[in-house]
């Protein structure tokens, strides 16, 4: 009989979107969802974000697309965490993903 494997748990604590179907994470479910669909003339462009709406206008200069993308998906999921300040737990239990299809590559490496 084999022993089980080693199984860890993983918490997902908060959840942020800036995507074609708009911008937060329950947007993006709902319009998803309802069948939205995010595509237009063949790309799928995140026409309704305006940074001015999330960042200062010196974050939102210095920063490329993608990186506005990130940092105002992150902020939403931090939120939802319930974070306020520093982190509620040791840094090394801590993760974060960040994906792109395409976009900000080089801002990334």
């Amino acid at each position: 009989m084999s022993s089980a494997p080693d199984r860890r748990r993983v918490v997902v604590t908060g959840i942020g979107a800036v995507t074609p179907l708009g911008t937060g994470a329950s947007t993006l479910h709902d319009r998803w969802a309802q069948g939205v669909v995010g595509i237009a003339d063949g790309a799928g462009a995140c026409r309704d974000f305006q940074p001015s709406d999330h960042l200062s206008v010196k974050e939102a200069r210095r920063l490329d697309r993608f990186s506005q993308f990130a940092i105002v998906a992150s902020g939403e999921a931090v939120t939802q965490a319930g974070w306020d300040g520093e982190a509620p737990y040791e840094p090394l239990r801590i993760g974060c993903v960040i994906a792109t299809g395409i976009g900000g590559i080089g801002t990334v490496e």
